[in-house]
């Protein structure tokens, strides 16, 4: 199997349909890849009748989903890779989606530089007024191995893909259950980034997971910057409720 694409939902909003609504578009856009070589691993981190329910009305056998008792995206992020099966590895949230040829053109990459284990690229972010702008993929200076250190801001959940030796070398991220308990896992491991971090503050707006894990993978290899943007950011309004 050639791609994991790792899918993390929790219920952000009191209304099912709307949780329900989101949830389909994201899926739908993995169905409607141009490149059908994947998998879709989607842990729901809490109980939830009503995404189970509509779950079970897929029946595409590659996607596959698991419940368990809310324990935080850090940790169901973690929990996610280790069910996934894929030969490269990728992660999604549940009010984002995927441009069609997402996966196609992250395959021809690979294809096309060999030598590299992880590839990152930019985002499309729609905005809740409806105005849509494009976060250029993120330029890092290189280092002997890896990047130099570098702050937040320039990496997004799903605009990235690592190859799955990178993750059995890696590992899994600090399992914390707060963003300020998971950061200052992060600077004890990483003190460099106290300078980017200082005192209590978190990595992201507040979670910073996916800055995270790009750096941990990054303090030991080098990423392909792909000059697209495949990666589609949905508004922000209710993801603040998410994963509290």
């Amino acid at each position: 199997m050639r791609f994991s694409i790792c899918l993390l939902t929790h219920k952000r909003f009191p209304d099912d349909n709307k949780n329900i609504y989101f949830l389909r578009r994201a899926i739908n856009s993995v169905l409607t890849q141009t490149f059908q070589d994947w998998e879709l691993v989607l842990l729901i981190d809490g109980k939830d009748k009503a995404k189970a329910k509509f779950l079970e009305t897929i029946k595409d056998k590659r996607v596959n989903w698991y419940e368990h008792i809310h324990r935080g995206r850090y940790i169901a992020r973690n929990e996610a890779m280790l069910l996934s099966n894929g030969e490269w590895i990728t992660w999604m949230d549940d009010d984002d989606f995927l441009m069609p040829i997402y996966l196609e053109a992250i395959d021809k990459a690979i294809k096309k530089y060999p030598n590299y284990k992880v590839f990152h690229f930019g985002a499309t972010i729609i905005h809740d007024d409806y105005g849509i702008s494009v976060r250029e993929v993120g330029h890092f200076e290189e280092d002997k191995i890896g990047f130099k250190p570098f702050s937040s801001g320039r990496i997004s959940t799903g605009s990235f893909v690592f190859h799955r030796s990178v993750y059995e070398d890696i590992g899994e991220m600090p399992n914390r259950q707060s963003c300020w308990d998971f950061a200052e896992a992060m600077k004890q491991r990483y003190p460099e980034l106290r300078k980017f971090f200082p005192g209590t503050k978190e990595l992201g707006n507040p979670y910073g997971d996916d800055f995270a894990y790009f750096y941990m993978i990054t303090r030991k290899y080098k990423s392909k910057e792909l000059k697209t943007a495949l990666y589609i950011v949905c508004g922000s309004k209710g993801r603040e409720q998410q994963w509290k």
